[in-house]
Parts: C-alpha cells; structure tokens; sequence
C-alpha cells in the first residue's frame, strides 16, 4: 500500500467508527486508525512546502497584490465570495504574463516540491495492519463502499471459492 492509499484507508476507518457491537471488529479499527493516522502525521509533516516552495508563495502574493486594484487608501482590493476572497485584477493578461515568469524563475522550487512530494506515492513500510476475518465483520451497517475502503484490514472468507485465475495444481 502506497502512502496515498492510506488517506483512503484513513477515510474508511473514519466513516465505520459509529459502529456499535463489534468488539474485535471495533479494536482492529482503532488499532489500525491510529497506525495510519501516525503515519498519514509523518508523511504530510515530511511532504509540506520547502523553503523555495515558500518563497515562490510569498513573490506569488506580492505580484498579486501588487497588480490588484487599489482602494482610496492605497490597500490592493479583494473580492470576497463566503469564505473566499481574491485579489481584484484588472489586467488579467499582464498578470498571467508575470505569473508565468515568475513560474520560470522560481523553477528549482516546482522541481524541489516535486521531489518531495514522491513520498506519498512511495510503499508503506512495516505496516502491520490488524487483520479482521471476514465472518468477524458486523453482520449490519456495513456498506459495501466500506468495505472497499477497509479491504486491506479484512481477510479473506474461510468458505470463499478460488479466484477465477487461482488454478488448483
């Protein structure tokens, strides 16, 4: 399972949790929740923006502010729609423009990021899940949606037929 899986599996966790009456099932929940949730802390705290990713993010909002429209004191003006809000633009052209090469000068970021970023598609090393067998899964309240997003954790049925590729020798 790659570290992005685990934002799935994170998710199928949460959505069970309000199951009552299913000790074991209930206790590999927990245990695995926490296991991810550790992990899932780890990877986003390895994963957050660099020190250029910063920098980028910090010239990006001063050309924005710089090019937005200013108000009778000077202030760049927003628009704000709910919790949105962004800069009042009124030469969207030379914006993209001086976006764009703001992109390109600050092109060892992107490629810095990127580079970090590879960790969420990297495999998950020496995780040991606590497996639920099947026949153990709550008999209601359990969507099939669910079980998807938790099939790592549950073990395959004592009775299940063979895969259709499974040939017996």
């Amino acid at each position: 399972m790659r570290n992005i899986d685990l934002q799935r599996f994170r998710e199928g966790l949460v959505s069970i949790g309000a199951l009552k009456n299913c000790n074991a099932f209930g206790y590999a929940v927990a245990r695995n929740g926490r296991l991810v949730e550790d992990i899932l802390t780890d990877v986003a705290k390895a994963t957050a923006p660099c020190a250029a990713m910063k920098e980028f993010d910090k010239a990006r909002e001063r050309l924005f502010k710089d090019m937005a429209e200013k108000d009778d004191q000077g202030r760049p003006m927003k628009h704000v729609a709910g919790r949105q809000s962004e800069y009042v633009i009124l030469d969207r052209d030379a914006l993209e423009t001086a976006g764009t090469a703001l992109k390109e000068e600050h092109q060892a970021a992107f490629d810095e990021q990127e580079e970090i970023n590879k960790l969420w598609t990297e495999e998950v090393q020496d995780l040991e899940l606590k497996m639920v067998a099947f026949e153990n899964l709550p008999a209601e309240g359990l969507t099939v949606g669910q079980q998807h997003a938790i099939i790592e954790m549950i073990s395959d049925p004592v009775d299940a037929p063979p895969e259709p590729n499974d040939s017996p020798n």
